[in-house]
């Protein structure tokens, strides 16, 4: 090869690794620093033996798209782990807490009847008079308006009612009221999210899987606040008309009137039909809105549960196994830590190299120059288009490969 074929492929060598670093810093393009770099956290969520690696890998889609829509995680890492756990790491993530409920909730929703309510106390520690869920369901019969008032005849209707007594029932917490497994499909006594409103519940009415779709905002109204506004699928639509017109058949500020939200055995929201509605006229599902209140903590509370109704409830519960947190001042330390062993371990060589081989020694420099140019192009690009995190083990390997590079200049 001729001195000018090897003047020209060095300087398209160099152009290639210089000018495509700085193409790639000048785009923005930077490699994604991983969880033990800039913060954050991870957590190992365990689910119950039975669950297969289908639910598991159902759990981590669902879980993935929770996270994205937050914005404020750069590339979760979501992975099962084991047979029966899932990682979930999290890099530079802001609010732990709220995005601990984004993947360790389950989402279950459901519409249940309110058949009694109380404040401060469980109704099932009180003596009182209540209907049977399959009493509720019958709405008032209203009287014959052809029937002749001077007839004498008249009909005697037993009606029959279930006492709550003191005794209470296996399912119930002695100490709270409240029930301990709660099935959808009987009667449950549920507290309320201002953790101090007490609800007997029927059966729900309605499921999470009756929704396609919700989306958070903002009302400016006299009862300003944000709300979420379900789309209920045609069949769900359907049936929270028919739960309406049965609870208008109560008089206004009769608790049976109110349809609970449920979300993981937590009432969200109890609100009563609107009063203008006559007995046994129906609210259409079209014009819905879960209440959730103002201030920021609610956005991002009626965001969350937007999300959570968006993508569906998780197929399994999950219990948090550990919890690992890294501070970010702490993963930027360990950056730099990095950096400058990395920085001064390159000078030292460059030093040796240009010592001992003198000219050559630039050569060798320079080659290195080319190997890191093209290696931080390579993994930015990765970051960028794969998703690739830089973590601490990943500086420091960068920083080996680079020696074994300069020692392949030594050895040849």
């Amino acid at each position: 090869m001729s001195r000018k074929r090897l003047w020209v492929t060095l300087l398209v060598s160099l152009a290639i690794a210089w000018g495509g670093l700085a193409a790639t810093l000048g785009t923005g393009t930077t490699p994604k620093l991983g969880l033990d770099l800039q913060g954050g956290f991870a957590v190992v969520l365990k689910a119950p033996a039975e669950a297969d690696r289908a639910v598991l890998d159902q759990a981590v889609e669902i879980m993935r798209q929770r996270i994205e829509n937050l914005g404020s995680v750069q590339e979760p890492e979501i992975s099962v782990q084991g047979e029966s756990s899932i990682l979930v790491q999290l890099p530079g993530v802001q609010d732990q807490q709220r995005a601990l409920q984004a993947v360790g909730t389950t989402g279950e929703l459901t519409f249940r009847p309110v058949l009694d309510q109380s404040i401060g106390g469980s109704p099932a520690f009180f003596d009182g008079t209540l209907p049977t869920p399959e009493e509720f369901l019958q709405p008032p019969v209203d009287e014959d308006p052809t029937e002749d008032p001077t007839d004498t005849t008249s009909t005697t209707t037993t009606t029959t009612t279930t006492t709550v007594a003191p005794d209470i029932p296996d399912n119930i917490d002695p100490e709270t009221g409240l029930t301990i497994v709660d099935d959808p499909s009987q009667n449950a006594y549920l507290l309320g999210q201002d953790g101090f409103t007490f609800y007997l519940l029927g059966p729900a009415f309605l499921f999470g899987s009756d929704i396609e779709g919700a989306e958070a905002g903002f009302i400016g109204s006299v009862s300003a606040g944000w709300v979420v506004d379900p789309e209920f699928t045609d069949e769900g639509g359907t049936k929270f008309e028919d739960a309406t017109a049965i609870l208008t058949t109560f008089s206004p500020g009769d608790p049976r009137r109110s349809l609970a939200i449920v979300v993981d055995g937590e009432v969200v929201s109890a609100p009563q039909v609107a009063e203008e509605l006559a007995p046994g006229e129906a609210l259409d599902a079209d014009v819905v809105y879960i209440t959730v209140g103002g201030g920021e903590e609610q956005q991002d509370e009626a965001e969350d549960l937007a999300t959570i109704l968006r993508y569906g409830a998780l197929p399994t519960t999950f219990e948090r196994e550990r919890v690992e947190s890294v501070s970010a001042s702490l993963g930027t330390d360990s950056l730099n830590a990095g950096l400058t062993a990395g920085a001064g371990g390159l000078i030292l060589v460059g030093l040796a190299l240009m010592l001992y081989y003198r000219a050559l020694g630039l050569v060798a420099i320079l080659g290195l120059s080319v190997f890191g140019s093209l290696l931080l192009t390579v993994i930015s690009l990765m970051s960028r288009f794969q998703g690739v995190t830089l973590t601490l083990a990943g500086v420091t390997g960068i920083i080996v490969s680079i020696g074994i590079t300069s020692d392949s200049y030594i050895v040849f």
